[in-house]
């Protein structure tokens, strides 16, 4: 009876606990609508966190983040799918943009590894690089780390428990099972996607 009333209640104000975790509403998809799409948001949802990809993003992210504090919250990251393209120079600049909004931002992400858009073994050795890099920089601010895995979730997982990272979060796992339960097992969390119907591992 409890459980069917305190259900009834977060149904009734679900938008008092609904957060959406990951997110990205400084893609170009949403340069015509970004103003109603976050309207609409605040309708459904407590908060939602907005995810960077690369430094241009990371700016725009935050930007947004100061016209609506309380309800956009942001995670500056770099996507592994960018991660090959950047220099030395500008990962370090990036690092330090990210340390220096340590205050402002509730997570490294989205980082990881990326096997269906990096293939080129160079490639995958530098992301490999750069994905630790952005470990180590989680571990120094003390923030968790959004993960994006994409048909590299055994290597990923590895590389986090070799790290030692605190808190982590398995962004759009797709794994097997067995893999979710060790990783939530380690203390981390997976977010399912949609697909997940179709899985049936």
């Amino acid at each position: 009876m409890f459980v069917t009333i305190s259900l009834r209640r977060l149904i009734k104000n679900h938008n008092e606990y609904m957060i959406d975790t990951h997110c990205h509403l400084t893609f170009k998809q949403f340069e015509d609508d970004r103003d109603e799409v976050i309207k609409t948001a605040r309708k459904t949802l407590s908060k939602l966190i907005t995810c960077a990809a690369e430094p241009g993003d990371a700016i725009n992210a935050l930007g947004l983040q100061e016209e609506n504090q309380k309800f956009i919250y942001v995670t500056l990251g770099m996507h592994p799918k960018f991660a090959v393209d950047i220099n030395d120079k500008e990962l370090e600049e990036y690092f330090e943009l990210i340390k220096s909004n340590r205050k402002n931002i509730v997570g490294v992400g989205e980082i990881g590894l990326d096997y269906h858009w990096v293939k080129d073994p160079l490639k995958v050795k530098k992301s490999k690089k750069i994905f630790n890099e952005c470990l180590l920089l989680a571990n120094e601010l003390k923030l968790p780390a959004v993960l994006h895995l994409r048909n590299a979730i055994e290597d990923g997982f590895e590389m986090v428990l070799d790290k030692d990272i605190k808190s982590a979060v398995f962004h759009c796992f797709s794994g097997k099972r067995q893999l979710a339960e060790q990783i939530c097992e380690e203390g981390y969390y997976v977010s399912i996607p949609t697909s997940i119907v179709r899985n049936k591992t």
